[in-house]
């Protein structure tokens, strides 16, 4: 074979080689680019959940304790706290039924100790009865679930503070 015939048939070939490594390379690149964001997407997604829960939870236990200050001040001013209970009663109902999911969910989106503050309340409302000092049970209800705002407030701030290191 002619020199020059051989020598051109290996430059195409090196040339054909290079165009498959470079095509192979922006290839496996795009891929892992994609990849990333991708995984990047999953982890925004997953951080707005936990924020969604904390915010959820935070608003439902400040209807609790709005709904026991509501009590105790009617309690306080003589008022008619029948009527009262009357017209509170479902928003309570619901306020305390979505705290007692978030408690039963435990620490699939929010902390271990969020879940565990929210169960222990939970468990200590369920004690608090003083069918003879309605000011005071309503007193240690709304002390109760103002600690459990600031224990769940707390444990989101731990929470989700480390989502300026997976974004």
């Amino acid at each position: 074979m002619d020199p020059t015939v051989q020598s051109t048939i290996i430059t195409a070939i090196a040339t054909l080689l290079g165009v498959a490594l470079g095509a192979l390379s922006m290839h496996l690149l795009a891929r892992s680019q994609h990849k990333m964001e991708l995984e990047r997407f999953y982890s925004q997604r997953w951080w707005d959940k936990k924020e969604e829960a904390y915010s959820h939870i935070i608003e439902q236990l400040s209807h609790l304790q709005y709904y026991y200050g509501e009590w105790l001040d009617t309690l306080e001013r003589g008022g008619d706290s029948d009527r009262l209970q009357g017209r509170l009663a479902e928003d309570y109902r619901q306020a305390n039924e979505q705290v007692e999911k978030a408690a039963v969910a435990g620490g699939y989106i929010i902390s271990g100790e969020a879940a565990a503050a929210l169960d222990e309340l939970s468990h200590a409302l369920a004690r608090v009865y003083l069918p003879d000092d309605m000011y005071g049970e309503f007193g240690e209800r709304y002390s109760l679930v103002k600690q459990c705002i600031a224990r769940v407030r707390e444990c989101a701030g731990v929470d989700l503070a480390g989502r300026q290191s997976h974004t």
